[in-house]
Parts: structure tokens; C-alpha cells; sequence
């Protein structure tokens, strides 16, 4: 009797599970996917050009802006939400640029989930660490990345290792969390085809003689003086 009981709740917990998974892949995730297969396929991403100081960014109606470096805006915002039983937090890296059409508002162009206020930092530092030093100074965008071939070579080899237990233990956690569907997702969306840019920002993006490069401006450099100054003083970048 409460084998059966028991054995009910858990075939019941599992498809529950499923169902809601499948049913969060056909309404949300693929939606969203080929949503975003539309965009890739029409607007290019935002681009910095570090010899300019500049940020080239497109607009829904397809109008190219060219924003000054030292007037792009990026904040880092946590919001919670509470139900019933649960809280949700997320965090999100935002950016940026002087609205056009309102002086003195800033228009968000991009709004990145980053999980906490320290990966937020820290993507926005490999940012402005390439605009204010250049490539040489910022990681490899590989560091700390699995791909799904790598992963399930490492799974191989805990096999070889712990058994076939361990393995197939494994084999069903990566299915019932989501991990192979996240794979497969993320796969799919980088192999979408990224928008061109026109012909006046590839204009824009090519190498400039060092004469003509752009400098920081003297209030910029007085202003990260002061940041890097109460920095190395334990002055905090964030709250919390």
C-alpha cells in the first residue's frame, strides 16, 4: 500500500515535471527562438569600435546610431518577486544610450540576465576593459565554457570511472533538468545568421591611422582617477 502510494507520487512528480517542460518548450522557448532568429537574421549587434570611442547600435525601424563611448549608460538592476511560496530574484546587466528623442533620458538597448551582481560586473568589465585597453587585456571568451561534445566526454570518462550507476544516474538528471534541451537550444541560436551591417558602419569599423584615433576626454580621465582611487581605498563597486 505505500509502496503504491509512494510509486504513484514519484511516475505522478515525474510527468508532471515533463508535461510542464514540454509545454514551457512549445509555448515559451521556441516562440522566443525563432522570435530571435528574426532579429539576429535582420538587425547586427551592437559594435564598439575602441579606435573611435565610439558605440554603433541599430534601432528597430533600422536608423544607425553612433554613440559617443563616454555617454553609454550600463547598470546592473535586481528585482525579486514574491507568490505564494517562492521568491524570485533576477538580475540583469542594462544598457544604454542618450534617448534621441527625450535630452537628458537614457533609451535601454539591451537587458542581459546575469544571475548575480558579480558575473554583471564582471561581463561589463570585459567591456569596458576592451574599450579602454584593447583585447589583449580581457579573458578568453572560453574560459569556464562547456560545450555539449566536451560535456559528454566528461561524462564518458565519470563513467569509466564510477560505473554504469553513476552514468545513466547522470543521463537521467541531464534529461529531467533541462541540461540536454539547454544545450541543444543554445546550439541552435548560434548558428543563426547575424544581420549586416550597412555599408557606411563597415565604413565606420575600419582601422584607423593612430593620429586619428580618439582620446579620452580630460573629465573622463579625472573621472575614473576618483573611481580607481576609492577603489583602492575598499570603496565597494555595488551594495550588497
Amino acid at each position: 500500500m505505500y509502496l503504491d502510494d509512494f510509486l504513484f507520487l514519484v511516475v505522478f512528480f515525474i510527468g508532471a515535471h515533463l508535461f510542464i517542460s514540454f509545454f514551457t518548450l512549445g509555448t515559451v522557448l521556441w516562440p522566443n527562438l525563432l522570435s530571435f532568429k528574426h532579429k539576429r537574421s535582420k538587425y547586427p549587434p551592437t559594435r564598439f569600435n575602441r579606435q573611435r570611442r565610439e558605440v554603433a547600435w541599430m534601432a528597430d525601424s533600422g536608423q544607425m546610431y553612433y554613440i559617443p563611448w563616454e555617454s553609454f549608460h550600463a547598470w546592473i538592476t535586481t528585482t525579486t518577486a514574491a507568490s505564494d511560496s517562492t521568491f524570485t530574484r533576477q538580475v540583469l546587466l542594462m544598457m544604454g544610450i542618450p534617448d534621441p528623442d527625450k535630452p537628458g533620458n537614457v533609451m535601454v538597448i539591451w537587458q542581459i540576465p546575469v544571475g548575480t551582481e558579480v558575473n554583471g560586473l564582471m561581463q561589463w568589465e570585459c567591456i569596458r576593459t576592451f574599450m579602454e585597453e584593447g583585447p589583449d587585456a580581457i579573458p578568453e571568451p572560453r574560459v569556464g565554457k562547456i560545450e555539449r561534445e566536451e560535456y559528454y566526454q566528461q561524462r564518458e570518462e565519470a563513467r569509466r570511472r564510477e560505473g554504469n550507476g553513476h552514468y545513466y544516474w547522470q543521463r537521467f538528471k541531464d534529461f529531467y533538468f533541462g541540461k540536454y534541451i539547454a544545450f541543444r537550444f543554445c546550439e541552435r541560436v548560434l548558428r543563426q545568421e547575424i544581420g549586416a551591417f550597412p555599408a557606411e558602419t563597415e565604413e565606420w569599423s575600419k582601422p584607423l591611422p593612430k593620429k586619428e584615433r580618439a582620446k579620452p576626454s580630460e573629465a573622463y580621465k579625472k573621472a575614473n582617477a576618483i573611481q580607481k582611487r576609492q577603489y583602492n581605498h575598499g570603496v565597494k563597486l555595488w551594495k550588497g
